[in-house]
């Protein structure tokens, strides 16, 4: 069941994305941890900006099946190059895993672009997919799916720093 994010799924939406980051480089090689305090407040704050549709308004919906979270879109509005005087909407975090339906990933995708169209001053979705996630030619074709088109490149260099 895909439904909007709630202040009591904090904990929980935590431990999923704590999972999900498992999975990652960052997590892989020990190079940064999760900060539960900030993921938490991250997630309040969004959660009270949930389906405005002006700057710095959030979308956040969440997959749950047998009561366990499986799937999240969370989304801002920002300004089109940060200083531009119109917004877009920007996945901040979108991640789904293994017990989500497979087209519940699409639906979050879906209703996330209707709440970025329901905000007069949002003028495109942009979206990214990177291999933090494990396989982001897969994510690439579902935001083609919904109309999305290749936008540039990104390119990471990592620093070696010790662990804190």
């Amino acid at each position: 069941m895909i439904r909007d994010a709630r202040a009591v799924d904090i904990p929980a939406i935590v431990s999923f994305l704590a999972e999900c980051y498992g999975r990652s480089h960052y997590a892989k090689t020990g190079t940064a941890q999760i900060d539960v305090i900030h993921t938490k407040k991250l997630l309040l704050m969004a959660i009270h900006r949930h389906d405005h549709k002006q700057e710095n308004a959030c979308f956040v919906q969440v997959v749950e099946r047998a009561g366990q979270i499986c799937g999240l879109m969370l989304a801002t509005l920002a300004r089109v190059y940060v200083i531009g005087n119109r917004l877009m909407a920007t996945d901040v975090l979108f991640v789904v895993n293994a017990l989500a339906e497979p087209h519940e990933a699409g639906q979050l995708m879906k209703n996330m672009i209707q709440w970025g169209k329901r905000s007069p001053a949002c003028i495109e979705v942009r979206c990214g997919a990177t291999a933090v996630i494990g396989d982001p030619e897969r994510t690439a074709k579902l935001f083609e799916r919904f109309g999305l088109t290749p936008y540039g490149t990104l390119h990471r260099m990592e620093f070696e720093r010790t662990a804190t």
